[in-house]
């Protein structure tokens, strides 16, 4: 394998979370959230083509002399490391940036009662109907502006070719850095945008027919594109407004906790559909998430009617219209194949054209 240095240059279309900890902005571009990012969607990639991608969480990965040169890795772990092994590449990160300072949203007309576990309403100490006020803060300053990243190997046996693919789907389908599902992070790339037939190869290379356990996984996500109806031109607080309309679609209370993400205290979860801030000329949203056949807790839901029917109908009507829709093997994508495989489905996704 070829050490060659891979550089591609983005531009941020929406802010950029930085990853720093200073409440008046930070304007170092931290690697961390970048890598955190690269690692989850390739895991995601090899769970949907039946590949091995343990729980990095309850299954921490720790290589094992006893089986060879591999340690017993599995493929995510032989490029991002594991204890005991070191990662075969470096990233580094060059930026031109300036601060891009984000207001807090709120929705007052949107105020809603305040239920219990049960259902009913919760009362002030006065007996008035406590109400919730939709809000969303934001305690640090994110930033604009463009930002080059290296990938330089650090061992003969680095794929870095399947790095720059990597990079280059996660800023065509997703995002880089943190907090996406506060619209930061969608990033176009400039120069060195690579095609993806590295990361092509190395799914087909790994397929298998292990089940992706309730975690990420490709064949059960969906990526669209929203805009203004009629011509409307999209601000910031319609990504929260949406975000609001969304979560608001699922009556039960644990469905739309394990969906849309929920915070009580110091616990939390992480929401599973993700939407950027307006971004280019026609001021659109990138709204993309995965949605399993089963919640954290292992209840069984449908995830077609109960959610993406949902979600997909919702544009039908109102201030939102839908763009695009990709989805595998799914009659809610207009371009999709019957039957199609979720490696059809990455070939497809990595030929089209940035949106």
């Amino acid at each position: 394998m070829t050490a060659e240095v891979a550089r591609i240059e983005f531009e941020m279309q929406t802010p950029l979370w930085t990853g720093g900890v200073s409440q008046r902005g930070d304007l170092g571009v931290h690697t961390t959230g970048i890598l955190g990012g690269m690692r989850w969607w390739l895991e995601a990639l090899l769970r949907g083509v039946g590949g091995s991608a343990p729980d990095p969480v309850a299954h921490p990965s720790v290589f094992d002399s006893r089986h060879g040169e591999t340690g017993g890795l599995d493929p995510a772990s032989l490029l991002f490391g594991a204890t005991g092994y070191r990662r075969r590449f470096r990233l580094m990160v060059t930026s031109k940036v300036s601060q891009a300072p984000v207001d807090k949203v709120e929705f007052r007309e949107l105020s809603h009662p305040v239920l219990n576990d049960r259902g009913q309403p919760v009362s002030n100490p006065d007996g008035t109907p406590k109400l919730k006020v939709p809000t969303w803060f934001f305690n640090s300053t994110p930033v604009k502006g463009t930002l080059v990243l290296q990938v330089t190997p650090l061992h003969e046996d680095c794929n870095a070719p399947l790095v720059s693919d990597l990079l280059s789907f996660m800023a065509k389908w997703g995002t880089l850095g943190a907090r996406a599902q506060m619209g930061f992070g969608v990033a176009k790339a400039i120069s060195g945008e690579t095609g993806g037939d590295a990361l092509l190869q190395f799914l087909k290379d790994r397929q298998g027919k292990n089940g992706a356990d309730g975690m990420p996984a490709l064949h059960q996500m969906f990526f669209a594109r929203v805009a203004g109806r009629g011509g409307v031109v999209l601000d910031d607080r319609d990504t929260f407004l949406l975000k609001h309309d969304i979560r608001r679609l699922f009556t039960n209370r644990d469905l739309r906790h394990e969906v849309m993400g929920w915070v009580d205290r110091d616990q939390r979860q992480g929401a599973r559909i993700h939407m950027s801030r307006p971004y280019g000329s026609r001021r659109a949203i990138r709204l993309w998430g995965w949605v399993p056949e089963r919640s954290a807790s292992g209840k069984a839901f449908d995830r077609n009617r109960d959610v993406l029917d949902k979600i997909h109908a919702y544009f039908s009507s109102g201030r939102f219209q839908l763009e695009s829709w990709r989805e595998c093997d799914s009659p809610r994508d207009e371009v999709a194949k019957r039957g199609e495989s979720p490696v059809d489905f990455f070939d497809r996704l990595r030929k089209e054209a940035w949106q």
